[in-house]
């Protein structure tokens, strides 16, 4: 029992680590894409002379920041729930309900990295833009979010089952 405490607790920090990178990371993106884009109206309006390849690095950046910042929204609870159908459960029917919906996110979590890496490696020939990068940089972004996805909603639900047990 020790030991399987021991490891939920060393899966809630990596988890926590992991959170805290991905934070750090879609916020310096952020930065960085306003940074680009007001200096692409500045070429584009002042200078009248656009910089062609700024959307080669905006739109790659922003499908990168909105899915990682689906994984931190999930470690959070903040995504979109209709909970007043569990609100009228018993106390004990919600913890079922919150374990078997977390379940199935984990497994679509599962299906869409397997489905996301092959989309990934059937794109790697293909290139994107002005830049010609590699369109696989763009869809490694789904396998890459929805795995830290799973890993935080399996912490999730260690924390609802420990919470059960109390």
């Amino acid at each position: 029992m020790k030991k399987t405490i021991l490891v939920l607790k060393n899966l809630t920090r990596v988890c926590d680590v992991m959170d805290k990178t991905v934070v750090s990371f879609t916020s310096l993106l952020l930065f960085l894409m306003f940074l680009l884009a007001v200096i692409t109206i500045f070429f584009r309006y002042v200078l009248e002379n656009p910089l062609v390849w700024s959307s080669d690095i905006l739109v790659p950046s922003f499908v990168w920041m909105a899915l990682l910042g689906i994984s931190v929204a999930a470690r959070r609870s903040s995504h979109v729930m209709i909970d007043s159908f569990i609100k009228i459960l018993p106390e004990k029917n919600r913890r079922q309900v919150a374990v078997a919906t977390r379940l199935i996110i984990a497994c679509f979590c599962v299906f869409l990295v397997i489905v996301g890496f092959k989309v990934t490696l059937a794109a790697t020939d293909s290139r994107w833009g002005v830049l010609q990068l590699p369109s696989a940089y763009i869809y490694i972004a789904f396998p890459v979010s929805f795995f830290l996805m799973f890993f935080y909603v399996t912490d999730d639900i260690f924390r609802v089952l420990k919470i059960s047990e109390k």
